[in-house]
């Protein structure tokens, strides 16, 4: 019970840290797009 409890917090810290990064990445590469378009 411990170690799944302590995986499933390790894995919602990953997540948490992880998504954020690829959001910044997917709005970072939208604007490249939006702004090669616009050139």
């Amino acid at each position: 019970m411990n170690l799944t409890y302590l995986l499933c917090l390790t894995c919602a810290r990953i997540r948490e840290l992880v998504v954020p990064k690829e959001i910044r990445l997917t709005k970072l590469t939208r604007l490249i797009i939006r702004y090669r378009i616009d050139k």
